[in-house]
Parts: C-alpha cells; structure tokens; sequence
C-alpha cells in the first residue's frame, strides 16, 4: 500500500472538490498494491491531536487510487484506513509523519537548509528526551520528536522551568513557530529544528550525557564534556506592568494613550497618526476602534449581577452592549467580518516577550461579538499566558484586559517582517492565500541594509503531488511553480515600500520592529507592530 499526498490541497479532478473547499491539512490517497480495487470499501478515520475521532471518511476509487472526499479544518495529528466492508484495519499513519516525510524532502531537492535556528547561541546541560521527567537541580537541553501545531507548541515550551536552557526539534511546520519563535528565543540560549533524521538520532543517543552545544555557525555543533563551566543562574527581569485607567466609552484609534490602552492597542493609533502626518506613506492601518478596561468591566457587570449561572450564560448571550458594538463595527466599515484582538495591559511591553501567548479571534456574526471578547479576555487564564507571568514574576492582579475591534483584511499575502533577525538582515516570513486553505509554511524573504537586495531566499512546500512508500522514501513527484516565486517580480514594489516604512517604524520607536501585515493587490496593510525583544544572555 502507497500513500498519495497532495500538499497543495488540490486534486487532480475537481469532482473531490478540494478547489472549492479546501483544506488545512493534507489530502491522501492509497494506492493498494495487495488486493484487487473492486475488494476494497475503505474509510478514512481522522483523529486531531487529543486523539479524538473526527469521523470515518468514505474513500472513491478512480481506477487506480483511493482518496477521501471531505473538506474539514481539523489540525488532524493520525490518520487510519479502515476496511468497512470486513470491518477490519488496514493501516495507520500520522499527519506530523507526513509533514516530517514532505518537509524534508523539500528542503532536500530545493537544496535549503536542513537545519532551521530559531535561538543563535552556544550552552551547555544534560541532554534530555523525556519530557516528563526533566531534572531541576541541572541545566538541561531538550531533544522533543514530535511539536504539532501552534497551542501545542506554546503549551509545551511555556511549562519548562528556567534551568531549561536549549531545545532541539525534530521536526516543525515554520508558520507554527511564527510567533512562539519570538518567545522561545527569550526562553533558551539555543534553539533549533533539524530536518536530518540522522543527525538528530545521533545528538539523541547522547541522551543522558553532559554536553556543550552551539548553532552559531549555522548549524548543530556539540560535544561530550566532564564537568559543566560557571552558568549563573538566569532571573528574568519583572517588567513594569502599566496600571491602565478604566475608561468606559469606546475609543477611536486617535484617542488612544499608554494610559487608557494596552500597548498593541496604542500602537495602532501611533501609526496611524504617523501615516496622516506623511512619516509613514503608501500603507493602510485596517480602520476599527478599542474596547478599554472600564467598557469591558461594564460588560461583565451586567454578566455576573445574577447568581445563577444559567442566567449569566444567557446574559452573555444576549447582551445589551452588543447592539452598541455592533453599530461602531459599521461605523468604521467592519461589514462582513472583525478582528477581535486582545490588548492586555502586560503585553508587547518592553524586555517582556508575549506574541502568541493571548488570543485573538474573526468574528463574522455580529450577534456574539460580546461572546467572542469574552474568549478573548478569558484567554489570561490559558496556560502559556499563565506560566509566561509566572516565569517573569508578574502579578496576576495586576493585568487587565483590552480589546481592539478592527476590520478583518483578507490579503493574498500575509507577512510577519522582523527588522532584526538572528543574521543580521531584515527578514519576511510570507505566506500565500491564493491557494486553496492557504499555506502553512512560509517562504523568506530577506533585505541587506547595505546593498539594498531584496532577496527571495526559501521558498515554502512546493506545490505539487507526492506518491510515498510505506517506508517514507517519495517515490513520484508532480511539482508546480510557487505563487510567490510566480508573482515575485509584481510583488517587489510592495515589498520595497513595506520594508521603507518598516524602517521607519524602527526609527521612531528606537527597537526593532516585528509588524504583522499583508498585501493585495498592490496594496499594503499594516495591522500590527511590537518590539523585538533582544534575547538575554544567561552568561
């Protein structure tokens, strides 16, 4: 039996309608070597990463494959081919093995790195592979197999104590580490995924060992040593955690201050009032407005006056300021879909990383906004937020939330653009929408400040059919050109202004800057800018 993949989330027949739908994840075909097609009534069961079952999936035949006819958006972490007609199993297989196989394979024949940092640097620890019996009384590096999607990933890295000192990762999908990569690179002196099974197998039969590692050369250099040197102990510094006042009215983006709005929040007015001033040019800021701490304390006023929890649940369902919201969604030409963004008073501070660590969610039906800043604020209660306030020393107490509502801009090509990164050079991560589901990874673009180069540099899974042995090996290939390098000559222009004005951005915040943003055609939006926060050196 062979397993079909199409990582590009487009069959070859529509029929299957995959260009209509889509997915987020790969579609699969089998091709059965052992039993004559007409034989076979096969299911596909999906099971996401808490190992629950999705639903069995029947399989049409084509006269050579069989593949499953669904569209889901599940983060689906095992696959089993089921044989309904003698109710018996055929096969198992895991979506990350897939990922694994194609990441490879692709960084392989594209000739990219097989090796991906995250932290540049060089420690030293106990090489561990368990993660459930990790000592505390020693400096550690991890080697972790298996990190499949982003809640996956901070929920893991968040709960490491500080004597956690690197990691090293088997495998990961990149836009997955887009955000928790900016706090990884505070948590460890050195992080790094390596796509070479056999070098990561070989680093793993150290486990137990006293090793020093280093990436600072581009890539995993380690060596067994007897004794560890002088490490002291690392002690993040508590930032300061601004006390917001608690103003009641909804405030439009040219009202905002450090006093009434979280930091992200304020942001958004800073660069607007920066783009009417001619500072910044030939952008967009998507329009909305803030919902500040008082507004929101009126909100869960009405909530929680009743004791019953019952009728609190139906106050939140059916409150009163949802009719108000909704009238200033329109007032700012949010018609069809918001942005709901969390803008916490202890977040995107100075020295404190915390991009990816609070929610942020779209909201297309106007009649539970206030269910959706509910979600939103709750989300201080998640566990990486939790462990991250934990491992800075921050007072619970003292956070409080804010929310941005901003109309939600669909672009064919998002963007997180970091004006420093661990090379030296501006880089762009970009993603593309133009293909159905979007794409996962993304490819990286990079500008030398010194020659001005705007530079494609990797590109993401190519797009294309792959055909796969039990054993892993790809065997067929039908590969197709990248969006991104297809339009790469109309997208310079838009790049060059991103990056003019990202600079800018730099400049008057006097950080380098990480801004979320995107492009279509030609247009380019920027929806977000925040500090990149220099990681601390623990000796």
């Amino acid at each position: 039996m062979k397993l079909g993949i199409n990582s590009a989330i487009n069959f070859k027949s529509d029929y299957y309608g995959f260009k209509k739908l889509g997915t987020w994840f790969f579609p699969i075909s089998i091709k059965t070597d052992d039993t004559p097609a007409p034989n076979k009534d096969l299911l596909l069961r999906i099971k996401d990463y808490k190992e629950k079952t999705h639903g069995d999936f029947p399989m049409v035949y084509d006269g050579e494959y069989y593949t499953h006819k669904f569209s889901t958006y599940i983060e689906a972490r095992s696959y089993e081919i089921l044989n309904k007609k003698y109710e018996q199993e055929e096969k198992k297989f895991s979506a990350f093995d897939i990922s694994k196989i194609l990441n490879a394979y692709d960084r392989k024949s594209t000739g990219r790195p097989m090796e991906k940092i995250v932290a540049k640097g060089t420690t030293e620890g106990v090489l561990v592979k368990d993660l459930n019996n990790i000592p505390k009384d020693v400096p550690v590096i991890l080697v972790i197999d298996k990190l499949d999607g982003q809640r996956h990933i901070y929920d893991t890295l968040s709960t490491f104590n500080s004597n956690v000192l690197g990691i090293i990762l088997n495998n990961v999908i990149i836009s997955d580490l887009t955000h928790a990569a900016n706090t990884t690179s505070q948590y460890f002196d050195v992080a790094s995924v390596i796509y070479d099974d056999k070098k990561y197998n070989e680093l793993k039969k150290l486990a137990g060992e006293k090793i020093r590692i280093s990436n600072e050369n581009g890539q995993i250099e380690y060596s067994v040593i007897e004794k560890f040197s002088d490490l002291k102990e690392f002690k993040p510094k508590t930032p300061n955690i601004p006390i917001l006042d608690e103003e009641t009215k909804l405030l439009d983006f040219s009202e905002l201050t450090r006093k009434n709005s979280g930091e992200k929040a304020y942001r958004l007015g800073v660069m607007q009032k920066l783009l009417k001033e001619g500072y910044l040019s030939d952008i967009e800021i998507p329009p909305g407005f803030v919902i500040p701490v008082g507004y929101i304390n009126k909100i869960y006023d009405y909530i929680k006056e009743p004791e019953d929890e019952i009728e609190q649940e139906k106050r939140l369902l059916f409150h009163p300021l949802n009719t108000e919201l909704e009238k200033f969604c329109h007032r700012y030409g949010i018609d069809n879909l918001a942005y709901i963004r969390s803008a916490f008073n202890a977040e995107d501070l100075p020295d404190y990383p915390t991009a990816g660590i609070y929610d942020s969610m779209t909201c297309g039906h106007f009649g539970q906004l206030v269910q959706n800043i509910d979600l939103v604020v709750k989300s201080k209660d998640d566990l990486p937020a939790q462990k991250s306030r934990e491992r800075f020393g921050i007072d619970d107490s003292l956070v409080q939330p804010c929310v941005v509502m901003q109309k939600y801009v669909y672009t064919d090509y998002p963007f997180t653009l970091y004006t420093d990164s661990p090379d030296g050079k501006l880089k762009i991560e970009m993603f593309t929408n133009k293909v159905n589901g979007g794409r996962k990874n993304p490819a990286t673009i990079t500008y030398d400040r010194k020659t001005e180069e705007i530079k494609l540099e990797t590109l993401p899974y190519i797009r294309g059919e792959y055909l796969i042995k039990d054993t892993g090996e790809v065997v067929e290939q039908h590969l197709e050109e990248d969006e991104i390098q297809k339009d790469w000559a109309g997208l310079l222009a838009p790049i060059g202004i991103a990056i003019k004005n990202a600079l800018k951005l730099e400049k008057y915040f006097g950080r380098p800057q990480d801004i979320e943003g995107g492009i279509i055609n030609g247009k380019i939006y920027f929806w977000q800018t925040r500090d990149i926060i220099k990681r601390v050196v623990r000796r």
